[in-house]
């Protein structure tokens, strides 16, 4: 149901140039709480980080107005996009890349 909201409101929008799409991550977000409770039981290629997460949403909050409407998956938009994934200040790459 949300990926019709998003397309009705991005087609809605479209004309303010205000942009509107939905954002997934690929693999298990590794946050605090999180990981205090699945922590162990997860291998690395069943996590991503929570850098690249916020990563792929700052990209899809600054991006051009026509990239809207789109259900995007966290993981992809950094690939298609060549992102680099910076640590949660902004200041540096994230030394984990795209994984924790």
């Amino acid at each position: 149901m949300l990926d019709r909201l998003t397309t009705a409101l991005a087609s809605e929008l479209a004309d303010k140039r205000i942009r509107v799409n939905t954002v997934e991550p690929k693999a298990a977000v590794l946050s605090e709480g999180a990981d205090a409770v699945v922590g162990d039981m997860l291998t690395s290629s069943q996590i991503e980080s929570m850098e690249a997460m916020v990563e792929s949403i700052l990209f899809l909050a600054h991006c051009k107005p026509e990239h809207t409407g789109r259900n995007e998956i966290s993981l992809d938009v950094i690939d298609q996009q060549n992102l680099t994934v910076m640590d949660l200040e902004g200041h540096a790459p994230h030394l984990g890349g795209k994984s924790s």
